[in-house]
């Protein structure tokens, strides 16, 4: 099926594993059938008390690892990921649910979050993943104003193709949305799914896949753009001129029933904090090892550092 190109955009998810990063670009496109239902969700202003300060990260070196029967629990430090990843495989499948954050709306045009499940990505260039992503300015036109109002999309992708939004799909703040990711009986064919558990609506793809399937990963992000459009100069470059974005000021997310295939081998848990500009702003609860991680879950939580007062966004109609 052809993709139709929407807003062009040429995006890089940075992967930070300790001394390793990993750069794949990408585009944003639609899938051709949804091009003709361009439903966005909207939200505006109203008020929750802020979160609480977080703490300085200078360096961000990774801890030492932690035993967990035969899993190393590793503490990375990044500029784009907040959350959980494990290593080993092969992974033929994955899945999570996470509650949609809400932006707040002292946020300024450029920073972004995006809430995803994923194979791969960790220490390569294959990844398959699918989730939610938010920004203040409108897909459509490109206007932008954090004060009143931002936009969420659910998507997918296979890389290094392009990120395909699926704009039928209605997805608010405060949903609950689960994805799933997995091998199909045909061999290299991956069946890819996203779920809104709030109101039933949700989308279905199969897509050729090959990874490797040595990581999963679930994760808050701030992902890439190239220097100088959607982000300006970012808070981190990258090669071939791209900057890792802001991450946007969220609600916070709450991840719970985290699934791996019971064949799978776990060599390492790593527990991924974003740190930008010296600061970190987005970081996971700590679990005591893989069987606390995937019976309990775990949440993703924004660290206020600019403002006293954070107004929260609140669903309104979509246009």
């Amino acid at each position: 099926m052809a993709a139709i190109y929407f807003r062009p955009r040429v995006i890089r998810r940075l992967i930070f594993l300790a001394s390793i990063t990993v750069l794949a670009p990408l585009n944003s496109v639609i899938d051709a059938a949804e091009a003709s239902s361009l439903h966005l969700a909207v939200v505006a202003a109203g008020t929750v008390a802020p979160p609480q300060p977080g703490t300085y990260l200078a360096d961000a070196p990774p801890s030492a690892p932690q035993t967990d029967v035969d899993h190393q629990l590793v503490a990375i430090a990044g500029a784009n990921w907040s959350g959980y990843a494990v290593t080993g495989g092969p992974f033929g499948s994955v899945s999570g649910t996470f509650t949609v954050p809400s932006l707040y709306n002292d946020g300024s045009c450029g920073e972004v979050l995006s809430s995803w499940v994923g194979i791969d990505g960790s220490g390569d260039n294959d990844l398959v993943q699918a989730g939610v992503q938010e920004t203040y300015s409108n897909p459509t036109t490109a206007n932008c104003n954090p004060s009143a109002s931002f936009w969420v999309e659910p998507w997918w992708e296979v890389m290094p193709t392009a990120e395909r939004f699926v704009r039928s799909v209605q997805v608010h703040p405060g949903d609950s949305v689960s994805v799933s990711i997995s091998k199909s009986d045909i061999p290299g064919v991956w069946t890819v799914s996203v779920k809104d558990n709030t109101d039933g609506q949700g989308f279905t793809r199969l897509t050729n896949y090959g990874g490797p399937g040595t990581s999963a990963e679930w994760v808050d992000e701030a992902f890439s753009a190239p220097e100088g459009t959607e982000c300006g100069s970012g808070v981190a470059s990258a090669n071939n001129g791209m900057v890792v974005c802001p991450m946007a000021p969220y609600s916070g997310d709450t991840w719970s029933g985290l699934h791996l295939p019971q064949s799978a081998k776990v060599r390492e848990i790593l527990e991924e904090t974003a740190v930008q500009n010296g600061h970190t702003v987005s970081s996971p609860s700590t679990v005591g090892g893989l069987s606390d991680l995937l019976a309990d879950g775990f949440s993703d939580r924004y660290i206020a550092g600019r403002s006293a007062t954070l107004h929260l966004g609140v669903d309104a109609s979509s246009p």
